[in-house]
């Protein structure tokens, strides 16, 4: 990712990021080992050598769907937001 922007919005988190345009189907997701949760994503522009995107996940909803039966209560379960994208093949 070329640029990345993170906010917390009205229990929204936001990344706004610029990928280079030679990467498509860009995804971000919200991970454990156990859990993952997409976060929404919309195209705000595509420029010749990059696209910008908004991401948007709410805290919310996904603070009261993680459940982790598996671990004791004072145990901390740990997060790690990963993107995935698949690289554009050349057209000739």
């Amino acid at each position: 990712m070329k640029k990345i922007a993170v906010t917390i919005s009205s229990g929204k988190l936001v990344i706004e990021a610029s990928q280079n345009s030679k990467f498509e189907n860009l995804q971000l997701l919200l991970t454990n080992h156990v859990q993952s949760y997409y976060l929404s994503k919309e195209v705000l522009s595509v420029e010749d050598d990059a696209v910008n995107y908004r991401f948007t996940l709410d805290l919310g909803q996904i603070l009261s769907a993680m459940v982790d039966v598996q671990q004791p209560d004072d145990v901390t379960t740990k997060f790690t937001m990963m993107h995935q994208y698949t690289y554009g093949r050349l057209q000739i």
